[in-house]
């Protein structure tokens, strides 16, 4: 086994210690010449001399390379080995890179092109690890998961691909760590509150204690009772002497300075700190923090390669790549085209979002529908973030029909707290006439155009 040295010590005890326990011992006086090296390792040392954001960065980019996205990483202090931050023996060096080294053999001829396949195989080959979120105060979420932000590109959401890996028995959820509420447009957690006058919307209120004169009913703050230090009603005239018989404390506690509205209860309204929209406490969503591990199923997948697409909605709904769907599509046109009975459907749906709604719990609610809906043998894939392709084997227009009644009733069904959407839904069935000079780029590019 080979294994890297990185630090700025030409001369050193653990290059010695190294290489009385690997074949090849290749060091590297600085993380940056690393990097570029076209040579493969199966395991990397980093001293600690080298401090803790350069090492972070340097993880960052090991994780996003093609080559060394699995290989081990460790760390040295002063002669002592460390993995993460236990210390750990050179022979525990030795087998857990050599167990590494045995698990990627299974799984290294799949193509590990996307950030996502990237993590799924790095969790195969260390079984024993959990996904743990970290708490930041800095972050939107105020949790961030350090091994997944290694491997992510920053172009989707990852939380959303946790929550769909583990609705797919991919990942479990192994405990719950925390229950947030975030803005439901963003889905940050960094928010304001504020109590504002329910009648004119100012902030300029304050608390009072309120008196109720039983004479003629008046309700005031107590201070425009107070005159002498004795309560006499502003209105009436009348002395308030004995509370429950000249007058009582009625529920308002509240008086605004600017328009001088009496309120019981102020308006409570929150504001988002990231993307500066304004709702209520009723609007806000609940986000569940997890801690995940990957399961036996999850390995499975991953093993045979059936874990292919980082936007996956369900197994039972077969979605595929979208350069896959097309293979497939121009299969059936194929068959199509030799066999008059060999029809299939398509649907092309867009959902079309206001501004105030929000998109996440709108799409979960939506890839539920699918996997009660749709068949095994169905195929889904996505034209953009709010746009999705299906494919429908030996499916006539009339079954065609009854796909579209269901989803336009799952759509009926959909109640938003805020905001609205729209749906836009474009339909074809195959004959043998009508993909006669169809390919599957022009049959898709027409009904991506419709939407």
């Amino acid at each position: 086994m080979t294994i890297s040295y990185i630090s700025k010590r030409k001369e050193s005890t653990v290059t010695q210690t190294l290489s009385e326990h690997f074949e090849t011992v290749r060091t590297f006086d600085s993380l940056d010449n690393f990097i570029p090296t076209d040579n493969e390792f199966n395991s990397i040392v980093v001293s600690l001399e080298f401090g803790e954001e350069s090492i972070e960065n340097f993880i960052i980019k090991l994780r996003k390379s093609d080559k060394h996205f699995i290989t081990p990483l460790f760390f040295e202090n002063n002669g002592a080995f460390l993995y993460f931050d236990t210390k750990i023996t050179i022979i525990e060096v030795v087998e857990r890179t050599k167990n590494v080294k045995t698990l990627y053999n299974e799984i290294g001829h799949h193509n590990y092109t996307s950030w996502e396949n990237k993590i799924l195989s790095y969790f195969y080959t260390r079984p024993d690890y959990n996904i743990v979120p970290k708490l930041d105060k800095h972050k939107e979420m105020f949790y961030y998961f350090p091994l997944v932000e290694y491997f992510y590109d920053g172009q989707e959401d990852y939380f959303y691909w946790l929550e769909d890996m583990a609705n797919q028995n991919i990942f479990s959820k192994v405990k719950l760590v925390d229950r947030l509420f975030c803005c439901p447009f963003c889905f940050s957690a960094l928010m304001k509150f504020s109590d504002h006058c329910p009648s004119c919307g100012s902030i300029n209120i304050r608390n009072e204690k309120f008196i109720h004169c039983f004479t003629c009913g008046h309700v005031a703050p107590e201070s425009n009772f107070l005159k002498n230090e004795r309560f006499v009603c502003p209105s009436c005239k009348a002395k308030l002497k004995l509370i429950g018989e000249d007058y009582d404390r009625p529920l308002e506690n509240g008086v605004c300075m600017d328009c001088g509205n009496y309120h019981i209860d102020s308006k409570l309204e929150v504001s988002c700190l990231t993307c500066h929209k304004t709702f209520t406490t009723e609007d806000l969503s609940k986000k569940f923090i997890y801690e995940y591990k990957l399961t036996e199923f999850g390995r499975n997948q991953i093993k045979f390669g059936t874990v292919s697409s980082a936007d996956l909605i369900v197994n039972a709904l077969n979605y595929i790549d979208l350069n896959y769907f097309t293979f497939t599509l121009n299969w059936s046109i194929q068959m199509q085209r030799r066999y008059k009975e060999e029809m299939f459907s398509i649907i092309a749906l867009k959902l079309t979002l206001s501004e105030k709604t929000s998109s996440y719990d709108l799409l979960l609610e939506f890839s539920k529908f699918l996997r009660r809906t749709f068949r095994t043998t169905d195929f889904c894939s996505k034209i953009d973030n709010n746009s999705f392709i299906f494919l429908f084997p030996k499916t006539d227009s009339a079954g065609l029909d009854v796909l579209k009644s269901r989803i336009d009733d799952f759509i009926k069904s959909i109640k938003l707290n805020r905001g609205k959407f729209e749906v836009k839904i474009e339909l074809f069935t195959s004959t043998k006439e009508n993909v006669e000079e169809e390919t599957a780029q022009q049959l898709l590019a027409k009904l991506a155009n419709k939407l």
